[in-house]
């Protein structure tokens, strides 16, 4: 007899930290890249916008931002390739700052 499986992880968009009351938005969220703070503004529709560009990827706008703002890209791409909930961090309410994924992390563990 086989074991049963395991569900399937739940599937957390940014939308759910915002409705979670993990972020207030909009507001600003920042990453660090070759030392250089970059900078992007998360709306409440968990879209992120940059120069008047928007995203609707936390990791498509990351790789875009650091292209635009240092001009780093992937090879064959023409924007870097960057694991956005993981660069992108966000002042919570309680003043710290946190990754998209710690607080993820956070959604899915509660």
């Amino acid at each position: 007899m086989k074991a049963p499986l395991e569900p399937k992880p739940l599937s957390i968009v940014v939308t759910d930290l915002i409705d979670h009351g993990l972020i207030r938005a909009p507001t600003t969220v920042f990453g660090i890249h070759s030392g250089k703070r970059l900078e992007a503004l998360l709306t409440a529709d968990g879209t992120f916008v940059h120069r008047g560009n928007v995203y609707s990827s936390p990791s498509v706008a990351a790789g875009r931002v650091i292209t635009l703002e240092l001009g780093t890209s992937s090879a064959g791409r023409g924007y870097l390739s960057i694991n956005g909930w993981k660069f992108w961090q966000v002042a919570c309410p309680d003043g710290r700052s946190r990754t998209l994924a710690d607080l993820r992390d956070q959604l899915l563990s509660s």
